[in-house]
């Protein structure tokens, strides 16, 4: 996988025009590269996709995971690319760029950078 660079990316509007929002969601990094994510939404799906290290103490991982209506009908999907830094042994930081792509899989936005922080789950 190869983590995109800003300047690879178009601009792209935050959900409300707030960027680095709160998301609360679970990662699960499962052995050989599998990763599973669940975020506490009704309207979206949870995240499947693949991890792999990319140097010393970081990682590059990349999920999808479907949109849905109120009606739950599919609205769409997003994809995610987020480069990884172990920040210690329980935490790490992590850029991310989002794509938006409608019911049709055509994209509809794209590069949506996204800041996170996260910590162990035991």
């Amino acid at each position: 996988m190869q983590f995109p660079k800003e300047s690879d990316t178009a601009p792209c509007t935050s959900p409300g025009n707030t960027p680095n929002i709160p998301i609360q969601g679970l990662h699960h990094y499962q052995p050989y590269g599998a990763l599973l994510e669940f975020c506490g939404s009704v309207f979206r799906g949870p995240g499947v996709g693949l991890w792999e290290r990319f140097g010393q103490h970081q990682f590059v991982a990349r999920f999808k995971f479907f949109l849905f209506n109120p009606d739950f009908s599919r609205r769409g999907s997003k994809e995610v690319m987020s480069h990884i830094r172990h920040t210690g042994p329980d935490t790490f930081e992590a850029t991310a760029t989002l794509d938006r792509f409608d019911a049709a899989r055509a994209l509809t936005a794209q590069g949506c950078l996204i800041n996170g922080t996260t910590a162990r789950f035991e």
